[in-house]
């Protein structure tokens, strides 16, 4: 069965491979010769390099640290209830000892809920964020285009551009813009 539909996709490509070689042909060498420039936009530089990408870095990084902040006092007296737990374990009657145990146990399951719900949270508002800034790189892209007369621009990906000659990188000149759409 594969095999019959690798040999149909063939059988296809045979068909199609001439009539596109003869069609390359019988274009004019003029159509050809007017493929319009291609340029690219390095969105990871704009989001990393413009005022509002920084912005939002130093606004994340400050999230962060007030998050780690928070954990941090709570790890802290998970590790003294711990410390008064192994000191208490000859004091305590076997029940009372089980009930210490488990309220640390349940106080130790919320702070780990609670760090992963913060790191949702900050990875949720970083995503936004970047997504406003690329929104915002995409006005000033469009922009820029239309004045300088850019017929087609792409963003420059790991997999879709492998090389660009530095002349059609336009990324200094959407960062410049994007900066000056927000100082103004």
């Amino acid at each position: 069965m594969l095999i019959n539909t690798l040999l149909n996709s063939y059988s296809r490509i045979g068909l199609l491979l001439p009539l596109c070689i003869s069609l390359s042909f019988a274009l004019p060498r003029s159509a050809h010769s007017e493929v319009p420039p291609m340029y690219v936009v390095d969105m990871q530089r704009v989001v990393e390099q413009s005022v509002i990408g920084k912005a939002a870095k130093n606004d994340i990084d400050s999230e962060i640290k007030k998050a780690k902040t928070k954990l941090s006092v709570t790890q802290i007296e998970l590790e003294k209830l711990k410390e008064t737990i192994t000191k208490q374990t000859s004091l305590l009657s076997p029940d009372a000892l089980e009930q210490k145990r488990e309220a640390f146990q349940a106080k130790e399951r919320d702070y780990v809920r609670q760090a992963k719900d913060i790191e949702e949270d900050l990875r949720r508002k970083g995503a936004l964020r970047i997504e406003k800034i690329v929104e915002k790189a995409e006005s000033a892209i469009a922009k820029l285009s239309e004045k300088e007369n850019y017929p087609i621009v792409i963003e420059r990906g790991a997999r879709l551009v492998i090389y660009v000659d530095p002349k059609f990188d336009i990324t200094a000149d959407v960062i410049k813009a994007l900066d000056a759409e927000k100082l103004s």
